[in-house]
């Protein structure tokens, strides 16, 4: 899975400059691209770049603590969720596709490092899919069951995905299509810790419930209990 991202930086289709220093540049006017800011969080702000041809999503992620800067030659934030995304395609969870990802060696800079992948449209955050309004038509508890799926599945794969939660995952709000997860940072596991991580997995679920970061139900952790 290892790759060498500098070897076409310049290449990319993509609105990324520089290699000791990577940063996302508006194009010229008279280029084809379109750059749209998606989202910005402390943690990572997320462009969409359109050429008319094809849809990116660039995800630019921020080192937020001094711990960072000290980790960051062994630790890649981009390449990590890159590899996750890989893991989680072997094991027939459904990721957009990964590209690329790029390293920033500035050891000033704030910017960790830069993830590239096909930007989906269409798809909904699964937060959405949790209000009692979708309840009366059914689609909370189809989505309820491809989630929970999904968890059976990376658990049966020996893949444990650290940052859990159904606001994580996307979804067309169509039965036949499967969820698409999102923010990617997996471990593998042996078979034989599958009962340790199946707990840990109950045990953030259940956090988050508590501290109303989540709208899964205490009911909701128990039934998925029974099906881990």
């Amino acid at each position: 899975m290892n790759q060498d991202p500098t070897q076409d930086v310049f290449q990319l289709p993509v609105p990324v400059r520089g290699f000791f220093n990577l940063r996302v540049q508006l194009p010229p006017k008279d280029d084809p691209r379109r750059v749209g800011l998606v989202s910005k969080r402390r943690s990572a702000m997320l462009y969409k770049v359109d050429d008319g041809r094809e849809s990116l999503a660039v995800k630019v992620i921020n080192r937020l603590k001094y711990k960072d800067f000290v980790r960051m030659c062994w630790k890649n934030i981009a390449r990590r969720e890159y590899e996750s995304a890989l893991l989680l395609q072997e094991a027939g969870i459904r990721v957009p596709q990964p590209r690329r990802w790029l390293r920033n060696w500035n050891l000033l800079s704030w910017v960790d490092s830069i993830f590239v992948a096909d930007f989906l449209d269409g798809l909904t955050g699964g937060n959405s899919f949790l209000h009692e309004r979708e309840a009366a038509g059914g689609r909370r508890e189809v989505f309820f069951e491809k989630y929970v799926g999904d968890l059976v599945r990376m658990l049966d794969a020996g893949l444990l995905h650290l940052d859990v939660h159904p606001d994580n995952v996307l979804w067309s709000g169509h039965e036949e299509d499967a969820l698409v997860w999102l923010d990617n940072d997996v471990m593998r596991f042996p078979a034989s810790q599958r009962p340790r991580w199946r707990d840990w997995l109950l045990d953030k679920h259940q956090g988050k419930v508590r501290r109303k970061a989540s709208l899964l139900t205490m009911e909701d952790v128990e039934r998925i209990r029974r099906r881990l």
